[in-house]
């Protein structure tokens, strides 16, 4: 399932998101962010706000196989998932799967879970070739501080490291200056951060920006306690985007979650932290 989640101060706390095995986060209007959350082996229970469909996170949802969920969307945020197939879950054109909490206000009030959305499509499946796209190293024994993501003047993302008291590292999450906390109380710890810059340019009246997903740019990564730059390539909308070390080697993951954060290629800025 890939879940289009609200990240709008108002959305806050949100739902799911700590569970996410692989959590998207790109620009929408205004400078606003907005998350696409995939689920593959985590049954979430309550997964939101959803909010409404953008043309790049079709990409990514047809490039997983996954069944895309969301709230309705202008005539250019819902013609790719008709033009790549994307199997669609649109609430605003059948609400099964999804329901409203009266203790939110609208529109950051919209939830699914994972066996809402199963039930709603039956038999129907997702189609994609997922043979294994990543390797993987354990956590490096002296790993680096964190990273900071500055998508503009006012929005970044920062991730700092995290030593539990069993010893396990984690990255954790902050955006807008505030921990990245779900609604029942479960800090969002990642152990890859995969920075993707993507040419990005609004094209639409109402502010929309246009993301390039298909060719190739620069990336940045945190990828269990390694800082390690890099580059990105998609080859078509059915190729899934691969991404490469400064010597063009495939990336290897730490096992835990993902986070990959899009940003404009004109713009964002990316540092590492030492301290």
């Amino acid at each position: 399932m890939a879940v289009v989640i609200d990240n709008h101060r108002n959305a806050m706390p949100q739902a799911g998101v700590a569970s996410a095995e692989i959590v998207y986060e790109a620009v929408t209007e205004g400078g606003i962010t907005r998350l696409l959350a995939v689920f593959h082996c985590t049954p979430a229970s309550r997964i939101g706000p959803v909010r409404s469909a953008r043309p790049y996170f079709a990409y990514i949802a047809k490039e997983w196989g996954a069944i895309f969920a969301h709230c309705g969307g202008l005539e250019k945020d819902v013609a790719p998932i008709e033009q790549l197939k994307v199997i669609d879950a649109n609430e605003l054109l059948n609400p099964e799967g999804f329901w409203r909490d009266k203790a939110r206000s609208a529109p950051h009030n919209l939830f699914t879970s994972v066996e809402a959305l199963r039930k709603r499509l039956g038999l129907q499946k997702a189609v994609a070739d997922l043979k294994k796209r990543w390797e993987f190293s354990p956590w490096s024994p002296s790993p680096v501080k964190g990273m900071e993501v500055r998508y503009s003047k006012k929005y970044a993302v920062r991730y700092y490291l995290y030593e539990a008291a069993d010893g396990r590292n984690c990255y954790r999450r902050m955006a807008d200056g505030r921990e990245s906390i779900d609604e029942d109380g479960t800090p969002v710890e990642v152990s890859n951060v995969l920075v993707q810059a993507v040419p990005t340019k609004v094209v639409y009246a109402d502010g929309g920006v246009e993301m390039r997903l298909i060719g190739e740019g620069k990336a940045w990564y945190l990828l269990g306690g390694r800082a390690v730059t890099g580059s990105w390539k998609k080859k078509s909308s059915v190729e899934p985007t691969q991404f490469f070390d400064d010597r063009g080697n495939p990336i290897r993951l730490t096992p835990g979650g993902t986070w990959v954060q899009i940003v404009p290629a004109e713009s964002a800025t990316v540092t590492f932290l030492e301290k």
